[in-house]
């Protein structure tokens, strides 16, 4: 194409120079009184620099509002009555074998498991898989170094030195093979605490010491034996510890950090099974995630003054969150376009001509007219071929 003949740079500039990209459309200005068409700043001195047009990939986005929930909620509830002597704070993380709270100075102890603990557990009690997770749990945290116990729903001889051992090391004054009725707290796994009885309080049985989310479902499994999709598989302490079937018992850990979106019912099919997105937590870091499901079951919210019917959409991040946050609110960004192999200018290269449509100062050529397509952070593509890839522009500092 060829130049357009207007005067030498800078009083060639009928319009401002154009900054942001959603400010990049057509500027136009008339006297007053319906006067015609002038420029506006022709005479003001513009300090210039130069960049390049370049050829690259422009991508835009849908950006939609998420919640970023650490796992389910759940009661860690007492098995036992008394006044509570201490407890967990809310904010402190809860892992295998840590001392949560104590019952009349009795320490309560989270082991891993989904039965929980009953009655008091010794060599007499009939067979149980409150004895089972019993097991799991004392081998794993390194109480049986010589591989004596069996993995079973049995509580042996063995299982009982197993726990005189670790009562031992919770600092008992009289460490035994007994279980106490009130010694553990079985949880999901991982969890953090986000309220908690007051120490101090009567507490009485079935009533909750700590609220908490949980921040990974945790387990056991035989090697061989299958664990949950994605979920990480962490060996016992080196031993040659085996359950019944002369297997080593091993831990699984899956990561419970999920995103949720409420999306419109009409919309729904923008987030189909699979698609991948990218996800700004709470401090600003940016991770990407993939559409693990879509209700199918609709709800109405209020928004605004109006109801509207929406689906949940579920999105799971593809790598544990290295986070301060473990909830809040997050930004889910849909890629709606792609331009692949556009030839780009900067925005701020742009010039608004009075008369309507934009041009580009380019080096050794003058003011080329130029037609705009899309925009992505501080690019815009030229569709009418008036620039090549490599070329000088004059650009506003």
């Amino acid at each position: 194409m060829d130049p357009i003949q207007t005067p030498p740079w800078p009083t060639a500039l009928v319009a401002l120079v154009i900054g942001a990209v959603l400010g990049a459309t057509a500027f136009w200005y008339a006297q007053p009184d319906g006067a015609e068409a002038s420029t506006v700043g022709a005479e003001t001195d513009v300090t210039t620099t130069t960049a390049e047009a370049e050829l690259r990939d422009l991508r835009s986005y849908e950006e939609w509002a998420g919640l970023l929930q650490a796992g389910t909620t759940a009661n860690v509830s007492a098995s036992t009555r008394g006044t509570i002597t201490r407890n967990s704070t809310v904010g402190d993380r809860i892992e295998l074998g840590d001392v949560i709270a104590e019952i009349d100075g009795q320490p309560v102890v989270a082991l891993y498991g989904s039965v929980p603990q009953f009655r008091e557990l010794e060599v007499n009690s009939d067979d149980g898989a409150d004895i089972h997770q019993l097991e799991e749990n004392l081998v794993a945290l390194g109480y049986d170094p010589d591989g004596t116990v069996t993995v079973d729903n049995n509580y042996s001889l063995n299982t009982g030195y197993m726990v005189e051992r670790w009562e031992a090391d919770l600092g008992f004054e009289s460490p035994d093979t007994t279980v106490a009725a009130g010694q553990i707290a079985f949880i999901s796994g991982p969890s953090e605490v986000v309220s908690r009885t007051a120490v101090g309080s009567q507490i009485n049985t079935g009533q909750p010491l700590l609220t908490t989310v949980t921040l990974a479902e945790s387990g056991f499994v035989e090697v061989g034996a299958t664990t949950p999709p994605d979920a990480a598989i962490i060996p016992v302490d080196d031993q040659a510890v085996t359950d019944e079937a002369g297997r080593p018992v091993l831990r699984w850990e899956l990561p419970q950090s999920s995103i949720t979106v409420e999306v419109d019912v009409d919309r729904s099919d923008t987030f189909p099974v699979g698609l991948g997105v990218e996800v700004e937590l709470p401090d600003g870091q940016l991770v990407t995630a993939t559409v693990e499901s879509v209700d199918d079951v609709a709800r109405t919210i209020q928004q605004g003054q109006d109801s509207i019917t929406v689906v949940d959409v579920t999105i799971q991040p593809a790598d544990d969150l290295d986070s301060n946050f473990t909830a809040g609110p997050v930004t889910v960004r849909v890629e709606d376009d792609a331009v692949l192999d556009a030839i780009v200018i900067p925005v701020r290269a742009l010039v608004a001509f009075a008369e309507g449509g934009h041009g580009v100062e380019v080096e050794g050529r003058g003011l080329i007219a130029v037609e705009l397509g899309s925009f992505d952070d501080g690019w815009v593509e030229i569709t009418n071929g008036s620039i090549s890839p490599g070329e000088t522009l004059l650009v506003a500092s």
